[in-house]
């Protein structure tokens, strides 16, 4: 258990504790996840609502075995992607999509080119293609710049982005990376199918790190505010 990391929340982030605690009420795996729930009972029932306190211990009192009670870490900030909802998830992939490509969308020129791209981004989404975003990944758009050439733009755009999200699964356990794949299938199903079947490709740990902090620099900067708890 990251002691600290919850000792910290609990004192100075009330929302992402909350957050957490609501997602492991409902998803909870009683012999998957990676927390005991008797190292934080005390801090539990110190801190939480009486109403949720009761739906807890209850479903503690329901589980096969009480004393494989677990909860789910999110010291791992790129977990608490599962906190959030997929039209968010959506904006993020697409957002991080277009950062990696600004670029290219610069070079359209021609009328009905931009028709498409602000047709298929949103106007807002393209606007910050042509100022903010192509200040944001020199790094990895050069590890981008190359690949799925042959693909039309805007495919580019959606299935890049995505993959830098399945790209911070990497880590996780099966069984969160098998939730997240069910949540995002109506709104990322490239995603959703990626998770499913481990369809890509290896990238080192250094890129992987340089994902994230684009990926967080995103969510920081260009996404709702409600956010800003969960990673700052």
């Amino acid at each position: 258990m990251s002691k600290g990391f919850y000792t910290n929340i609990i004192k100075n982030n009330d929302t992402l504790f909350s957050a957490i605690i609501a997602f492991n009420l409902q998803h909870f795996q009683n012999n998957n996840a990676d927390i005991s729930s008797q190292d934080i009972d005390k801090t539990l029932s110190t801190y939480l609502d009486e109403s949720i306190l009761h739906t807890y211990m209850q479903k503690k009192q329901h589980s096969n075995n009480t004393t494989n009670f677990f909860y789910w870490n999110f010291a791992d900030e790129t977990k608490r992607l599962l906190l959030m909802d997929t039209q968010s998830l959506y904006q993020l992939a697409l957002l991080f999509g277009i950062s990696l490509h600004a670029q290219e969308i610069s070079l359209k020129i021609k009328k009905e080119d931009v028709l498409c791209l602000k047709e298929f981004l949103g106007t807002e989404n393209y606007f910050y293609a042509l100022s903010r975003a192509k200040f944001r990944f020199h790094t990895l758009c050069q590890l981008y710049q190359n690949k799925d050439e042959q693909l039309p733009l805007t495919t580019k755009i959606f299935q890049h982005g995505q993959d830098a999200l399945y790209h911070c699964t990497d880590t996780w356990e099966e069984p969160l990376k098998h939730f997240f794949a069910n949540n995002c299938q109506e709104n990322l199903p490239y995603l959703a199918n990626q998770l499913k079947n481990k369809q890509n490709e290896t990238i080192s740990n250094h890129h992987k790190r340089l994902i994230w902090f684009g990926i967080k620099k995103i969510l920081l900067k260009e996404l709702n505010s409600k956010w800003l708890p969960y990673f700052n």
